[in-house]
């Protein structure tokens, strides 16, 4: 019952921003399109089919994976601003994101292999929307092949 779900998506709830990114990234041509969520968002995965860059539950494969706790340690800091092993209480989540320019995302998502940024509507991104909405807007961060 659960894989014919994954499949079929008939009964999974699914809120109307991930559809409307389906359905954009359908018509672009990119099916496989890396997306960059914020982290505590994990459900853009199960409900996109659409690989993202990470979430809350990636940095806890450190204490499992010790090898992997630097790459961890500098995706988080270098995409989402914080230091998953410090003391974040006094940080807003995400506030490097509205001060990020146009050159860095671009940067960024050359670095880490990113294909678009949803990010809260309410927050002022330095990039033009290909898909501006509620909760999120939809964000091209580098070229088409």
């Amino acid at each position: 019952l659960i894989v014919a779900q994954v499949a079929k998506r008939e009964h999974l709830p699914v809120h109307p921003v991930q559809t409307s990114v389906m359905d954009y990234l359908n018509a672009q041509g990119e099916e496989d399109a890396m997306l960059l969520v914020p982290y505590w968002d994990v459900a853009w995965l199960a409900k996109t089919r659409h690989p993202i860059f990470a979430d809350y539950q990636a940095a806890h494969h450190m204490t499992y994976l010790r090898s992997l706790a630097p790459a961890l340690k500098k995706m988080h800091a270098e995409v989402y601003g914080f230091a998953v092993d410090g003391d974040n209480a006094d940080e807003t989540p995400l506030a490097v994101w509205p001060e990020r320019s146009a050159a860095a995302w671009h940067d960024l998502a050359a670095a880490y292999g990113l294909d678009y940024l949803l990010a809260p509507s309410e927050m002022t991104i330095q990039l033009e929307p290909v898909l501006p909405g509620q909760p999120y807007s939809l964000y091209k961060l580098r070229p088409s092949p």
